[in-house]
């Protein structure tokens, strides 16, 4: 199972991955997830579906349960507990 993320690594803080190659999995959309606003035109320029602002307690508010993967590039100390929530029970 191969897992090839839409978003280059410098766009976002976590990128929300689909498990394409996955035969039971009907997941087959990006979400990228930033600190930064202006980075929402690029993030779907390159592919995502969906974007959430890390900042606006109503953007994870909305995501809560739709992912499926959250793959997180930051290397950086940060809270990633903020994304937990995006994480969908049983999704996969």
């Amino acid at each position: 199972m191969a897992i090839r993320p839409s978003i280059t690594r410098d766009l976002a803080k976590s990128i929300c991955v689909p498990l394409e190659n996955c035969e039971v999995c009907p997941c087959r959309e990006v979400t990228a997830i930033s600190t930064s606003a202006s980075k929402e035109a690029m993030a779907k320029q390159m592919g995502a579906k969906h974007f959430v602002l890390a900042t606006d307690p109503d953007s994870l508010k909305a995501a809560a349960g739709s992912c499926d993967v959250i793959l997180n590039t930051v290397s950086a100390n940060h809270e990633f507990m903020t994304y937990a929530d995006m994480v969908g029970p049983g999704r996969c």
